[in-house]
């Protein structure tokens, strides 16, 4: 009886520190190709103009959205400035970009990762990770936001590919 409790232990831990990959959904997208994987447990929600994906858990965040749109005459590093916080100050107040950094994609494409805080409803502080790329022509713009920790939000962006 010890030894089936230590490894129903043993089991459980191991669980608990697989990596997202290892329990997660992966979404393709057609045109332009790409892919990302977030946690299997995230479910659908409806989608606004631009959006390819909205899901998120059952308890409300992280909420994880995909947008494509035309890239414009827009810089890639530009993106967080000129796209996410307009976007944001429609839905809540005292947006403020915290960082604005080159990061890569998980195939090692050219892309921004920036942090964003904002309150919505006057009183509920946010903070919306973004991970910005281009591919023909097209921002693909990963949002995810949450309060507090941003582990899981960098954990998920990362794993944008442009090469699925």
């Amino acid at each position: 009886m010890k030894k089936l409790m230590m490894l129903v232990v043993v089991c459980a831990l191991a669980l608990a520190f697989l990596p997202l990959s290892a329990m997660a959904a992966e979404f393709k997208n057609a045109a332009p190709a790409f892919s990302i994987t977030y946690p299997d447990d995230y479910k659908p929600q409806p989608l606004s103009a631009g959006m390819v994906l909205n899901v998120k858990p059952a308890s409300g965040l992280p909420v994880l959205q995909i947008t494509v749109s035309d890239k414009g005459d827009v810089a890639l590093k530009d993106y967080a400035e000129k796209g996410t916080k307009p976007a944001l100050q429609k839905l809540g107040s005292d947006v403020e970009i915290l960082s604005n950094k080159e990061a890569k994609t998980k195939d090692g494409s050219p892309a921004y990762r920036a942090e964003i805080e904002w309150m919505y409803g006057g009183s509920t502080l946010l903070t919306t990770l973004v991970f910005v790329t281009e591919k023909e022509g097209k921002f693909i713009g990963v949002s995810v936001t949450t309060m507090g920790d941003l582990a899981k939000p960098d954990e998920i962006s990362k794993s944008l590919n442009l090469k699925p």
